[in-house]
């Protein structure tokens, strides 16, 4: 009998599949095997020099909605080499600043068929691992390769990324508030313990949600964010921030909760 964690997984495997499909501009089985050279997908050419990767899958977010745990599956794919870095948040620069062949040094080269990514994680003792994940790539066809900055949803310009990555599809992960803001706080917690700054304010979850419930009641949201309001913040702008991407490119959504 299939387990809800077994459930879970397939769910997973069938989302990748979907969105190395989107990734192609006509439908393709995919497989493990060689494929012949007239059924690779397309994808992004290769930027800088050498030339390397650069995404045709942007995970953009919204924070705690588990965009991590997605970019770790997608990772073991066998057609995706994952980044050198989870998330490099590049593509929140100002428009003026970004270039494909700066933002392509954060992925493979272009014949590589092996890459590595540092991966951090959050072990029961509450203090965080490293692990490094070195994956390969199984395929007659050039790897595609992602990008997983949840802070894209939004910190970053839909209109900047697509014009800079016009073959890439996004997909934004979002789940319940107030679970969401959850989440979120007990992040903070944890680095308030871990002695970081400008997180020793942080008190009691019910206490913090007040306060920027009252933030909330003398200002207004703008389009992007609600300032000092980083709990509730974004699951009240979902909405806006989802239509600002769809406004400018492909891009899909998916509930992580239940």
């Amino acid at each position: 009998m299939a387990t809800p964690r077994m459930r879970a997984c397939v769910v997973v495997v069938g989302l990748v599949l979907l969105l190395l499909a989107l990734a192609a501009t006509r439908d393709i089985k995919l497989r493990s095997s060689p494929m012949p050279a007239e059924s690779c997908p397309a994808l992004p050419d290769p930027a800088g020099s050498p030339a390397r990767l650069v995404p045709s899958i942007l995970l953009i977010g919204e924070r705690k909605c588990g965009s991590s745990s997605l970019a770790r599956y997608l990772g073991l794919h066998s057609h995706v080499l994952p980044p050198k870095v989870k998330e490099p948040g590049y593509l929140m620069r100002p428009r003026s600043q970004l270039s494909l062949g700066e933002y392509s040094q954060y992925f493979a080269l272009a014949s590589a068929n092996r890459s590595c990514i540092n991966w951090f994680e959050l072990a029961a003792s509450g203090r965080i691992t490293t692990e490094r994940v070195c994956e390969e790539v199984a395929t007659g066809c050039r790897a595609m390769t992602f990008d997983a900055s949840a802070g894209y949803l939004s910190e970053a310009s839909p209109r900047a990324v697509f014009a800079l990555l016009p073959h890439a599809r996004a997909l934004a992960l979002v789940r319940a508030p107030h679970l969401r803001a959850l989440s979120h706080w007990r992040m903070h917690q944890r680095f308030k313990r871990e002695g970081r700054k400008g997180y020793q304010a942080s008190t009691n979850f019910s206490i913090m949600i007040e306060r920027e419930l009252e933030l909330l009641a003398s200002q207004s949201c703008s389009v992007r964010r609600c300032p000092r309001a980083p709990y509730l913040s974004p699951g009240l702008l979902y909405e806006r921030n989802v239509a600002r991407w769809m406004s400018r490119g492909p891009l899909m959504v998916l509930f992580t909760e239940g």
